[in-house]
């Protein structure tokens, strides 16, 4: 994405999928997908489904969904990132709190820029279309509230059992970048607070 902003040139989509078929041999292969059309969909103008039977067609046969149930953090997130640089804080490290304003009618996601609440609708309607995607596939499930934010072995060992591979002792290399109460994080908080009165994800500010 970011050499493709830059104007500099990318493989094509055959050829993408041709390295990625002869990346490895060994059993199995990961690939992470940023799913929303502004993302990763966006290099090469696909569409998810053409995407999924992609990676089936070269014999990619599992599926882990990760979703966020509260977006609004995803997007705190996802914001503060944008302004520190900063996705990821190895462990050992002391988070430091970054409070920002969010522009919530001008949020920008990959190729995409939208309001604070389009950003709901539009990612609640593509995990909605992503599940129907994938009905006759094999696919997990993950929620980062219940899998991972507490312990990601609880993520870690569901995925070694869906993949029937043993699992091990791990060492957790990374820690959370924002730990943080959303009213110290937010410095409109407010303002945020009066957009979701009332609608379906005001409990995102509360939990």
């Amino acid at each position: 994405m970011k050499r493709k902003s830059l104007g500099e040139e990318i493989p094509d989509f055959d050829t993408t999928f041709r390295e990625l078929e002869n990346h490895d041999l060994s059993k199995i292969q990961v690939v992470e997908v940023k799913f929303l059309e502004a993302q990763h969909l966006s290099v090469y103008n696909c569409s998810l489904p053409d995407l999924i039977n992609k990676f089936i067609e070269i014999g990619f046969d599992r599926f882990i969904i990760l979703e966020r149930k509260n977006y609004l953090k995803r997007m705190i997130s996802h914001c503060v990132g944008q302004q520190t640089n900063l996705y990821h804080l190895k462990n050992g490290n002391k988070p430091q709190l970054h409070s920002i304003k969010m522009d919530i009618g001008n949020i920008k996601i990959g190729k995409g820029t939208n309001t604070l609440i389009d950003w709901f609708r539009i990612i609640k309607k593509d995990y909605g279309n992503l599940r129907s995607y994938l009905i006759n596939t094999e696919f997990i499930e993950f929620k980062f509230e219940e899998d991972i934010q507490t312990d990601v072995r609880i993520a870690y060992d569901k995925v070694c059992s869906f993949l029937n591979i043993e699992n091990h002792e791990v060492e957790i290399p990374f820690v959370r970048t924002n730990p943080f109460d959303i009213k110290d994080i937010l410095i409109n908080f407010e303002e945020v607070d009066n957009k979701l009165t009332d609608i379906e994800f005001s409990w995102m500010l509360r939990e």
